[in-house]
């Protein structure tokens, strides 16, 4: 072998990596692999089966990423071992006010408040939360709401423990006494709450795009905004999630562009006879877009992703019902994917979230039965009780929960005051 040819081989047999690659690497080594915690637990027991590191070859994706964002991308068909790419995770329900917006708002209360408040531990990741809002809906006011109702969930489950706990020896002003711990007063505990409080507040980033085209701009500029320090207060906190509320919102009217399109002499046409394809062609790319703006947003920030999506279809129930239990009046349901492709192979999990059934009245009730069960029925709804679970849809793509238990999730109680999870 000559000196040319052995010198080609070595050069064949060099990688290749990015600089985002090494970062990455570096990353990994210096904290080791655990699955994205958002202080719920139920929730982060359901994920880690989808964020498993990945040491089995993978086919590589080639996508459009936004200029100036550069999607890593595995070499030579493989993924690195202990690469993990951070889920993204679709909720759905069977129709509207089933509880998605509010998951989300619980969400972002467990990511941006702090681990402990004084003596309390909350259980709360310090971090900062984007939220894409393309419904214009999500409440500031009703996340606080949500953060204050928790903290005093916290609080009660505290003073239960101290409660319970063996009496000890304690001194307070250099007198010892025998009994439980004093306790903070609850003026003290009301001023640490709201300062708490508006202290998270500011780590909640929120966007209203409105339209598909704003909304990937938005999402591309993500990275460019959260990595200038001089732009807002979360410099020195880890994205803890992006939730977008919702993937559906500009659905019609991207349909509504396509229809345009193919009208003769409209101002969406192109050449003519051509227009319509273009215009087709165009929106399915935008669509593919934005799933890979959201891949390299989630990668360059080393977050997950939350999105929402209407459903419009019936979906199909059955008597199954969370935890296996098959319970009176529990939900389960498979929902096809209702985005455009390629949505439906785009999560790496996908919940249902959906409003406990109240049974309907009884055939041939009389009305005045009627009236006495409808106090209790309605004291069943106002308990605010939703079933969280996997998407039992199964025809295509591994997002249906591929490898879990069917009827697996938690509860979810979605009150005035606040928002609890049952597991």
């Amino acid at each position: 072998m000559s000196a040319e040819e052995l010198g080609k081989r070595l050069v064949a047999e060099v990688e290749e990596e990015g600089l985002d690659e090494l970062l990455y690497s570096l990353r990994s080594l210096q904290y080791p692999y655990s699955s994205p915690q958002f202080g719920l637990a139920p929730l982060d027991r359901l994920l880690q089966p989808s964020t498993a590191p990945i040491t089995q070859p993978a086919q590589t994706h080639r996508s459009s990423s936004p200029v100036g964002l550069r999607q890593t991308e595995p070499r030579h068909g493989t993924v690195k071992i202990g690469h993990i790419p951070p889920p993204i995770i679709e909720l759905t329900s069977p129709g509207p006010n089933d509880g998605k917006t509010q998951l989300l708002y619980l969400l972002t209360a467990t990511l941006t408040l702090p681990p402990s408040l004084g003596s309390m531990h909350l259980g709360g990741q310090n971090a900062a939360v984007v939220v894409l809002d393309t419904d214009t809906r999500f409440s500031v006011l009703r996340v606080a709401q949500v953060m204050r109702g928790y903290i005093s969930q916290c609080l009660q489950r505290q003073q239960q423990q101290q409660s319970s706990t063996t009496p000890s020896n304690h001194t307070v002003a250099g007198n010892r006494y025998s009994g439980p711990e004093p306790r903070v007063s609850e003026t003290d505990t009301a001023i640490a709450t709201e300062t708490a409080i508006r202290e998270a507040l500011k780590h909640i980033h929120i966007y209203r795009p409105q339209s598909l085209r704003s909304l990937i701009a938005t999402i591309t500029a993500l990275p460019i905004y959260l990595f200038d320090a001089s732009a807002h207060h979360s410099s020195t906190r880890r994205v803890g999630v992006i939730l977008l509320d919702s993937a559906s919102a500009f659905v019609w009217s991207e349909r509504a562009e396509d229809e345009m399109a193919r009208v003769p002499g409209s101002t969406f046409a192109g050449d003519a006879g051509i227009g319509g394809a273009k215009a087709a062609a165009s929106s399915s790319s935008r669509w593919a877009e934005l799933a890979a703006c959201l891949r390299t947003a989630s990668t360059t920030l080393h977050c997950p992703v939350v999105y929402t999506a209407w459903n419009l279809s019936s979906p199909h129930s059955t008597g199954a019902g969370v935890g296996g239990g098959g319970g009176a009046g529990q939900f389960s349901a498979s929902i096809r994917p209702q985005l455009p492709p390629p949505f439906g192979t785009l999560p790496t999990l996908r919940l249902v979230i959906s409003r406990r059934h109240v049974r309907k009245f009884a055939p041939g009730m009389s009305g005045e039965e009627a009236i006495r069960e409808a106090g209790d029925r309605q004291t069943v709804v106002e308990r605010g009780v939703f079933d969280v679970e996997f998407n039992r849809w199964s025809g295509g793509g591994d997002g249906g929960g591929g490898g879990r238990r069917v009827g697996v999730g938690f509860v979810v109680k979605i009150t005035e005051d606040g928002i609890v999870l049952d597991e």
